[in-house]
């Protein structure tokens, strides 16, 4: 079972099942986000293809970043050219991190885009997290 839903269209595509039939939808978020309650022979999947106002998934991670970093310079790049893609890489210089460990600034980014991690993003394939200095500023 694989379901898209966006502000404008809901589709549920069939996967399968003993019965053939469309698993329930549960509800709603922000206007695009839906969950499916998967039969007992079938997985579910969800995808998000716009967020909240009709950003993608990068804007998203974007704007969530910029508020918790206040970086410097910020490139997120989604895979395959996707802006709605289940893989992303981050690139961000920020004060933030001076002091911090590497893990301790890939924690710091990871808590930014938490719940779009939890849907929509599949996986961060690489994190270059650096301080101003580092990066040459």
């Amino acid at each position: 079972m694989i379901a898209f839903a966006s502000s404008t269209f809901l589709r549920a595509v069939r996967g399968s099942t003993n019965s053939g039939r469309v698993a329930s939808l549960s509800g709603m978020r922000n206007g695009s986000l839906f969950q499916i309650a998967p039969s007992s022979r079938s997985l579910a999947r969800v995808f998000m293809s716009t967020g909240p106002g009709g950003d993608t998934v990068v804007d998203t991670c974007r704007m969530k970043l910029t508020e918790a970093l206040k970086p410097l310079q910020l490139n997120i790049t989604p895979a395959y050219g996707d802006p709605n893609g289940s893989h992303i890489t981050i690139e961000v210089v920020s004060d933030s991190f001076e002091g911090e460990s590497v893990v301790a600034r890939h924690r710091m980014i990871y808590k930014a885009i938490w719940d779009e991690l939890q849907g929509p993003i599949h996986a961060v394939d690489s994190i270059e997290a650096k301080t101003p200095s580092e990066a040459g500023f």
